[in-house]
């Protein structure tokens, strides 16, 4: 509908998801809620667009995954599996789109002060020392903000990353560097 009605689609950007406690031990229900959510939204969203770009001679697909594909802590199994499966998939999608003109890259951020990490810091017993716990865990000493990551989005859909596919960035202000 979306091509029928505004014409083809140059950028997508799949940047749905959220993270739930699921351990290995969670019911499998609560494991496919997470990679549906997380994971299959991507493919889906993907799949839909992808003829437009094939038809168009090119496109730029930029998915949105976590640093939890690269760390994670208890009780985040399945949403650290399903990001770390956006890290694959983008780069399976630059490899099959390079000869359609497609060049699929993947954002992966640490923690940025979005409205749902507000609310779980403002939830804890004492959130700013929970904001500043978070803020010393980064080697810059900042928590992210969004305009960070929209930053890392802008320019990998521009010409100017004309050059670079199936490459997954990670934008985390030094927080998995694991030097604290």
């Amino acid at each position: 509908e979306v091509v029928e009605q505004l014409g083809a689609i140059a950028v997508l950007v799949n940047n749905a998801g959220g993270g739930a406690l699921v351990t290995m031990e969670g019911p499998y229900e609560d494991w496919k809620r997470q990679i549906d959510l997380n994971l299959m939204s991507v493919i889906i969203v993907s799949k839909a667009v992808w003829p437009s770009m094939v038809a168009r001679g090119g496109g730029v697909i930029l998915n949105a995954s976590s640093m939890a594909a690269r760390i994670t802590l208890y009780g985040i199994a399945a949403y650290s599996s399903a990001k770390a499966g956006i890290v694959m998939l983008t780069k399976s999608m630059a490899a099959e789109g390079g000869a359609h003109g497609i060049r699929a890259n993947c954002v992966v951020p640490g923690n940025v002060l979005t409205p749902a990490l507000k609310a779980y810091f403002d939830a804890t017993e004492d959130p700013a020392a929970t904001l500043a716990g978070a803020e010393a865990d980064t080697a810059l000493g900042r928590i992210g903000q969004p305009e960070d990551i929209a930053e890392a989005y802008l320019f990998l859909a521009s010409d100017a990353a004309s050059w670079i596919t199936g490459t997954d960035l990670l934008i985390d202000g030094g927080q998995t560097l694991g030097q604290h």
